[in-house]
């Protein structure tokens, strides 16, 4: 994840100048949540890939099932944002584990 991260903000810098940083090295609220939500939708990207590819590579046909990563408060903070809730909370997974 850090190697795609790290991509990612070099990538911003190359076309903006500007380097994002993390709160704890100095960053701006605005910077160190956009780095926490690429994490979060990188995990999404990654998951799918793997499970579009994997059967492939063992010589097979079809997908596997992604589930869902988001732990309990990020859902809950999601369903009281709907417009976050619709947009990535059904798009994290194709099947979530019911519990809150």
């Amino acid at each position: 994840m850090d190697t795609i991260v790290t991509a990612l903000r070099t990538l911003f810098q190359v076309v903006t100048g500007v380097r994002p940083r993390y709160r704890v090295h100095g960053g701006s609220d605005a910077e160190n949540l956009a780095l926490q939500n690429i994490q979060a939708r990188l995990r999404m990207v990654i998951a799918y890939f793997f499970a579009q590819l994997l059967p492939w590579v063992r010589g097979r046909t079809g997908g596997l099932l992604v589930l869902g990563s988001a732990n309990v408060d990020e859902r809950c903070v999601r369903a009281r944002s709907p417009g976050h809730y619709f947009l990535f909370l059904m798009l994290d997974g194709s099947a979530a584990c019911v519990g809150i």
